[in-house]
This record gives C-alpha cells, structure tokens and sequence, in this order.
C-alpha cells in the first residue's frame, strides 16, 4: 500500500496535501470548522487532511480549489499556469512497481526499454538556475535540449549533434561546465492509449514513475485533473509526488 504523510528521499521535494490545504485555509482567514462546512464534512475530517491521516477525494481537491480559486496543477505541482507539462513524477520502490504493473496489465502496450544518459550543464558565470543545457544519448544519437523559464513561459530548443566529445570541449571553451551526469533505464508502457507511464531506475538516485498525458482531447485543466484521477485509480498517495526533476536531485 502507499505510505501516507510526507515522504523525502534523496533530499528531493515531494508535495505535502495536507499542508497545502492548512496554508490556503489559515491565509484566507477560515477555520477548520468553517472548511468543513463549504465542502459539507466535519472539522476532524479537515484536521485529517492537515495532519496527512488521510487524503480528500479528487472531487473535494477540486472543490478545495474552487473554494480557494486555485488551479488544480497549481495546488498539486505549484507551477505556473503557461508552464505545464502534463505529467507527474512519483518516488517508488520495486514493491510498487510491480503492483501498478499488475494493475494496468489489461490496458497497455508495453514500449519497450530505453537506456538513457542525460549530461546537464549550466554557464558558470550566470548565477542563474532557471536555463539549463542538457545533452542525452537515446539509441545512440546525442541530443541537446535548452531550456529556459521565464514568469509565464519557457525558451525550448532541440537540435541533434553527432560528435559528443567535440561538442563537450565547445561547450567548455563558451563557459560551460557540467554540473551533473543522469543515467536511467526506463521502461515504457502506453495504457488506455492516453498515458504513457515510465517506470524509470535512476543511477544513485532510485525507482521512479513518471506518467504523462500523450493524447490531449480536453483543456489543460481537465486533462490534469483525469491524471491525478488516475492516481487515485492506481491507489497512488498524491504526497508521492516530486515536483523536482532529476538534476535538482543533485544539484545543492
């Protein structure tokens, strides 16, 4: 079964529910007795939310988030509105893993495995840690990615490049460094031919899954909210969600 409450592994963030729903409440001046009464539950049910006894339904999230007019990925994932990905990321174990594997077995088509390693570099004189440059070997090709966040968007660019090693010493000669190597297996399944779900071990890092939204039919809000349903679905605590990417695992 999931674990309930806060879970930090790797000294990586994950979402704490409980303390969000506290934070909202106390900054809009309501008690827990005056929640309870707008989504029609008692105070012991909101004082169970806070203290991560136990987790509100999907339904009473999105209520919660109405009551307090924020947006369901802003509440689970604290990202800005015009900077989404469709996708959670969730820490796990081998237990885990099999178990979900069980529970999408009717639904899916398997993939197949992936072996990844992700070069991360960031120019060393700008002290800034919203860009970052990332080189990754997928089926023995190099791609580069640049990424860049600004207030309401993000700068993407992706390019192949066929020699790694002259391409590092380019990099290293322009101020460059790299700050960190990421190698993964991940192991790919396609289920219900909406959510593409990767099972991912992560060298010195651990299992994790990430599921993504690869089919689109509605708008972002809605499509975020069937994601989070299916974690209910899957019997996944939402306070297994990391809002890091792997770099920010190894970056201090």
């Amino acid at each position: 079964m999931p674990i309930h409450g806060i879970i930090t592994t790797c000294e990586g963030k994950m979402i704490n529910i409980g303390e969000k729903i506290k934070k909202l409440r106390i900054s809009n001046n309501m008690s827990q007795y005056d929640l309870g009464n707008k989504l029609f539950v008692s105070d012991k049910t909101i004082s169970s939310w806070e203290t991560n006894r136990t987790l509100p339904s999907i339904d009473l999230i999105v209520k919660i988030c109405d009551i307090f007019n924020v947006s369901l990925y802003n509440f689970i994932e604290e990202k800005n509105n015009n900077d989404i990905e469709i996708e959670v990321k969730i820490k796990t174990n081998d237990i885990e893993n099999k178990r979900i594997k069980n529970l999408i077995n009717k639904n899916t088509k398997y993939l197949g495995i992936e072996n990844h390693v992700a070069h991360y570099y960031s120019f060393k004189y700008r002290d800034n840690n919203d860009e970052f440059l990332r080189v990754r070997k997928e089926n023995n090709k190099y791609i580069i990615n640049y990424k860049k966040k600004h207030e309401n968007y993000v700068d993407e660019y992706e390019s192949e490049i066929n020699d790694f090693d002259s391409f590092s010493k380019i990099l290293n000669v322009y101020g460059f460094e790299e700050i960190c190597c990421i190698e993964k297996t991940r192991e790919k399944y396609l289920y219900k031919d909406k959510y593409e779900i990767s099972f991912d071990d992560v060298k010195n890092l651990g299992l994790f899954i990430e599921i993504e939204i690869v089919k689109h039919i509605k708008n972002k809000e809605e499509e975020y909210q069937d994601l989070i349903s299916l974690l209910y679905e899957l019997n996944i605590n939402l306070n297994q969600i990391s809002n890091k990417h792997y770099p920010e695992y190894f970056i201090k």
